[in-house]
């Protein structure tokens, strides 16, 4: 195997494992708002479309990922509440 071929190769092997652990945690956080909107559609008795809409409105309004807020919710199960700002 000549030296390209052989680079060539490393070069892939490298792209298929960074690829796969997008994969996995791209299903990880799927999995994880999957459940916070559920979460949400039981607390608040709203349909799929209206949970997801909640999460992602509460997400812009913190200025935080969707991920790290469905996490929240899974975690506690309840959307977390902005803070109150400080003013001087």
């Amino acid at each position: 195997m000549r030296g390209s071929a052989l680079a060539a190769l490393v070069i892939e092997s490298h792209v298929r494992r960074a690829d796969n652990t997008n994969l996995r945690a791209a299903l990880e956080s799927s999995r994880t708002i999957g459940m916070a909107v559920g979460i949400l559609m039981t607390t608040f008795r709203a349909d799929r479309e209206t949970a997801f809409a909640l999460l992602r409105s509460t997400s812009m309004t913190l200025n935080a990922t969707l991920r790290d807020v469905a996490g929240e919710v899974a975690d506690t199960g309840a959307l977390p509440v902005p803070r109150p700002s400080r003013r001087p």
